[in-house]
């Protein structure tokens, strides 16, 4: 089996501590990292630890993964010249047996990722369910 060769044209990034890959990285490398206890318990009664990224609108399921998608995707497209419908892009999820795992993740994310940047994706786009 011959395999294609993959070029990474651009990178994107949102956590916890930036919004974009510099703010993010620059977070990072100052030992930011945003992880405080949640509001959610683990089975043995402790809190557990987490990082929410602080969102302009308090979106909750799929949309708020397409908006957290969105930022990272706006900053590749913003470092090529190449129209949205010629860059495949890949997204990994969590894998399907996952607790929690939204419903739809793998048949509608893209749909909605699509809306929130009003752009249309490359027909080779891929949802990766993968741990």
């Amino acid at each position: 089996m011959s395999l294609a060769p993959l070029t990474i044209l651009a990178c994107g990034m949102t956590t916890a501590v930036g919004l974009t890959a510099p703010a993010s990285c620059a977070a990072i490398r100052a030992r930011l990292d945003g992880f405080r206890e949640t509001r959610f318990m683990a089975r043995g009664g402790e809190w557990i630890i987490g990082a929410e990224v602080p969102l302009e609108e308090p979106w909750r399921g799929l949309p708020r993964l397409a908006r957290l998608i969105e930022g990272p995707l706006r900053e590749c497209l913003a470092a090529t010249e190449r129209r949205p419908e010629e860059i495949p892009v890949f997204l990994c999820v969590a894998e399907p047996n996952r607790p929690g795992r939204l419903d739809g993740l793998d048949t509608e994310l893209f749909t909605q990722v699509c809306a929130v940047l009003g752009v249309k994706l490359d027909s080779r786009s891929r949802i990766i369910p993968a741990h």
